[in-house]
């Protein structure tokens, strides 16, 4: 079956299908069968994609999804760290049901330049999968063998109970694994809105994994970039790759 496609970031194709109709392409080619019952750990969709690109390359591909998707922006971020910094522009379709954020360096020797190299050019730096219940799904992945980034300090599961208002989420189980939480909490009239995520390490070449659970949030864990960003800031200085230890160039 031809479906037809353009050229996204890194070359990566982008497919147009008809999917609510007989002929689209899974239907053309694969075989439902209906006894076939895999077992999952809890992931059931794909939150968003997140992008790096060459340093002033971020608006256009901005533009890109903007002038042929009409994606909007969504959030915009500058982040800063010891010695490196991003910035990231957040995209949505307007259905919402695809998020792309895009991130480019500020400098010449940070991780999204450390990840081009690696990757060869541009591409995807993360894949984001949501879950109904974040806890047990990690305890799952975690036995089969995924690996995650380094746990914050206690002192940051004692502070989120005043940075994300009212809610009762358990120290216990977040400091299991590292979870990282955010979001406006509990607010008037009862309505939640917390965000739980933690970060694979790299598992694909420099690629790595965000798993996800949304409580009525739609952020990105604003209150966690940062920290996520300085979590890999710090393995690039214990390797050497950037700081007064860096080789020269």
């Amino acid at each position: 079956m031809e479906v037809p496609a353009i050229r996204g970031i890194g070359g990566s194709r982008i497919y147009f299908i008809e999917d609510y109709y007989e002929a689209n392409p899974y239907n053309a080619e694969f075989d439902w069968v209906s006894k076939a019952h895999p077992e999952g750990v809890g992931f059931f969709y794909l939150d968003h994609l997140t992008h790096n690109v060459h340093k002033g390359n971020m608006d256009t591909w901005f533009r890109f999804y903007g002038d042929i998707f009409n994606f909007k922006e969504i959030r915009f971020f500058d982040i800063e760290g010891k010695f490196t910094g991003l910035f990231s522009r957040a995209l949505t379709s307007r259905c919402g049901r695809i998020r792309i954020p895009i991130n480019e360096d500020r400098g010449e020797t940070g991780q999204i330049v450390e990840y081009l190299k690696r990757y060869n050019g541009e591409g995807i730096q993360h894949i984001a999968v949501g879950a109904r219940n974040i806890y047990e799904s990690l305890d799952r992945i975690a036995d089969n063998g995924i690996k995650f980034m380094p746990k914050p300090p206690e002192t940051y599961y004692d502070l989120s109970y005043e940075r994300v208002v009212g809610h009762d989420e358990p120290k216990d189980r977040m400091m299991k694994h590292g979870i990282l939480i955010d979001g406006e909490g509990v607010l008037d009239g009862g309505e939640t809105k917390i965000l739980l995520q933690i970060f694979s390490r790299t598992v694909i070449g420099p690629i790595f994994f965000e798993f996800i659970e949304r409580k009525s949030d739609e952020g990105f864990g604003e209150g966690n970039f940062k920290a996520l960003f300085e979590s890999i800031e710090q393995d690039q200085i214990d390797r050497g790759v950037i700081g007064d230890k860096a080789p020269a160039e």
